[in-house]
């Protein structure tokens, strides 16, 4: 259900920011929105990356879990 809601509400979302951009800035060429996916891009890689780094990894959170369970 999630995944139907998110995809339907991404691609409005995305339609509205790009016909505000449209708006403001005026038509885009195959360049201009070439350059603007190369950044969106790199902006979601950065973003995934420094996310994966809070993950902790297994040991991690094994060592956690036994730490947790200690203390109760």
């Amino acid at each position: 259900m999630i995944g139907v809601f998110g995809y339907r509400f991404g691609k409005s979302g995305m339609s509205l920011f790009l016909s505000g951009l449209t708006s403001v800035f005026g038509n885009f060429g195959l360049e201009e929105l070439s350059k603007f996916t190369a950044v969106g891009s790199f902006l979601w890689l950065f973003s995934a990356y420094q996310l994966s780094n809070l993950i902790p990894s297994r040991k991690e959170a094994e060592e956690k879990y036994k730490n947790s369970k200690g203390k109760n």
